[in-house]
C-alpha cells in the first residue's frame, strides 16, 4: 500500500528532502527505532536470552519500519486502544516472533518513546535542511550584492519612511535566517531524549536489575 507522505502545512511549500521525516506515514519511524534500540540493549546485556536475541535481525527491523505506518497506528488507536503508543506497541508485538513479544516497551513509559523520537526527528530535520539553507543563503547573498544600490522607499506604520535599498531589505532577511540556522545548530547538539521509565526515576530498570546487567 502506498504511503501517505503529506507533510504539515502548505504542501507546495514542503521540501521533498523532509518527506522521510515529516511525511505523515513516516512520522512513526523514530518511535519504532526507539523501541527497537531498547530491545537491542536488552539483547546486548543479557535481559533477552542469547537464543532469543539472535532473532533481532536487521531484516526484522526493516520489516517493522516498512510494515508499520502512522496511518495504521492511528486506525488502531481510534478503533481500540485510544492511546497512540499503546497502538504502536501492539503493532510491534503483532509483527515480532513470540520469543521477543514480552520485551516490547518493557521498562518504558510513553514519554520515553515520544520524547526521544522528537529529539531524533529534530536532529534529522536539521541535517536534511542544511543544504537547502546554504542554497538560500547563497541566493540571498547574490541578491544583496546585485541590488545593494537600488533605492526603494521603506515603510513605517503604513506610510513611506526614509529611503533604503533592496540590498538592505534582503540583508535583514538573511540576518534572521542565519540567526535561526545558528540556533538550530546549537540546539541539535544538546537536545535530549528520555529513557528513564515511568515517573522518571529509573525504577522500572532497577526492578529488572538492568543497571547490574549493564555493569553499574
Amino acid at each position: 500500500k502506498e504511503k501517505n507522505l503529506r507533510q504539515p502545512g502548505v504542501e507546495r511549500h514542503s521540501a521533498k528532502t523532509t518527506q522521510p521525516i515529516f511525511g505523515y506515514d513516516n512520522e512513526c519511524v523514530p518511535e519504532i527505532e526507539v523501541e527497537w534500540a531498547v530491545l537491542e540493549t536488552f539483547a546486548e546485556v543479557g535481559v533477552i536470552p542469547p537464543e532469543h536475541a539472535r532473532l533481532l535481525t536487521p531484516f526484522l527491523k526493516m520489516y517493522l519500519l516498512e510494515k508499520i505506518t502512522t496511518s495504521e497506528i492511528q486506525k488502531l488507536e481510534d478503533e481500540s486502544t485510544e492511546h497512540y503508543i499503546g497502538a504502536l506497541t501492539q503493532l510491534i508485538v503483532k509483527y515480532l516472533p513470540p520469543e521477543l513479544k514480552p520485551y516490547v516497551h518493557l521498562t518504558l513509559t510513553s514519554e520515553d518513546t515520544l520524547c526521544t523520537a522528537i529529539a531524533m526527528r529534530f536532529q534529522r530535520a536539521q541535517k536534511a535542511l542544511k543544504p537547502l539553507i546554504r542554497q538560500v543563503v547563497k541566493q540571498l547573498g547574490e541578491k544583496i550584492h546585485a541590488h545593494r544600490a537600488d533605492v526603494k522607499m521603506d515603510r513605517t506604520h503604513g506610510q513611506h519612511a526614509v529611503p533604503t535599498t533592496f540590498g538592505a531589505e534582503f540583508a535583514s532577511i538573511l540576518e534572521r535566517m542565519m540567526d535561526c540556522a545558528e540556533q538550530m545548530e546549537k540546539l541539535v547538539q544538546r537536545i535530549p531524549g528520555k529513557i528513564s521509565g515511568p515517573i522518571g526515576t529509573y525504577g522500572a530498570q532497577i526492578a529488572i536489575e538492568l543497571p547490574q546487567a549493564c555493569g553499574n
